[in-house]
């Protein structure tokens, strides 16, 4: 009788072990969904509003201009940084480099670097990886001094 209380007792114990581990695993991920969530809704209403200024006909350069930021970088060369880059190809900004984690991968015709290189100086940093500026902001305010602004700010500030 022993016996079998040890092992149902044992059954029991390992049950609720692998029910711990399984839901640990779940809300992990449901955790990483709901950042990707987050993610994406910030994406959403920096393109959004990105747009609806066009349609404005106020285009993003007028953030630089109204800062006389005459040269500048972008962090971040995914899908916002290239549309960050495109919009500015025929203003008066010039987009001196850009900086990326993946440098190495990266095919453009501006200077990559990584964000643990020295830059030279620009007017500002515009970090296209919204998500994450608090991180990037800290890392780059470590190797530099110049201006390190979000793209969400730069969008959102133009009147």
């Amino acid at each position: 009788m022993k016996r079998i209380m040890s092992i149902f007792l044992g059954i029991i114990i390992g049950g609720i072990g692998i029910g711990a581990v399984i839901n640990n695993f779940y809300s992990k991920a449901l955790h990483e969904q709901e950042q990707k969530v987050k993610k994406f809704k910030q994406y959403y209403s920096i393109l959004n509003q990105w747009l609806f200024l066009k349609q404005e006909d106020r285009g993003i350069e007028i953030f630089f201009e109204k800062n006389h930021y005459k040269h500048i970088a972008i962090y971040g060369m995914g899908e916002l940084g290239q549309r960050l880059l495109n919009c500015l190809n025929n203003s008066g900004i010039k987009v001196d480099y850009a900086i990326d984690a993946d440098a190495n991968y990266l095919d453009s015709n501006l200077k990559i670097y990584e964000p643990d290189d020295n830059f030279p100086q620009v007017d500002a940093i515009i970090v296209t990886a919204v998500f994450d500026f608090e991180k990037i902001y800290k890392v780059l305010s470590q190797n530099c001094k110049y201006k390190i602004i979000s793209l969400e700010d730069v969008i959102f500030d133009i009147k």
